[in-house]
């Protein structure tokens, strides 16, 4: 069964968020269909209990340049009542970063491909099946 989440876009240059579960913390990431994989602020993974251990590196290429970021595989990770067991994460310290922002995070198409995903954008919803 199709699930139906609100798309708040009031400003043009307004994200799509989505709330996740890490844990017992919810954290805000942006919708990116054009990011490979899920990227979460370390600060908010240090804030949801995790230790930081680092599993290994990858370098990105974003639209400000190329980045490395390290990964780490979270216990579980729930995002539109789907439970994502022993997940890889990757993970930057958006403040060493020099990053602020109000989200913080990405889902990419690692988490995006296990669904059917539908942007309704005149009518202001995001469909989720």
């Amino acid at each position: 069964m199709a699930k139906i989440y609100p798309i708040k876009l009031i400003k043009e240059d307004d994200l799509i968020l989505a709330d996740v579960l890490i844990k017992n913390h919810t954290a805000s990431l942006v919708i990116d269909t054009g990011a490979t994989n899920t990227i979460i602020d370390l600060n908010t993974l240090l804030i949801a209990g995790y230790d930081f251990k680092s599993s290994g590196r990858k370098k990105f290429e974003t639209a400000n340049g190329i980045i490395e970021a390290d990964y780490m595989i979270l216990d579980k990770l729930l995002i539109w009542d789907h439970v994502f067991e022993a997940f890889k994460v990757y993970t930057l310290d958006f403040i060493d970063a020099g990053i602020t922002s109000p989200y913080e995070g990405v889902i990419g198409l690692d988490v995006l491909k296990n669904f059917r995903v539908t942007f309704d954008f005149p009518g202001k919803q995001l469909i989720i099946d």
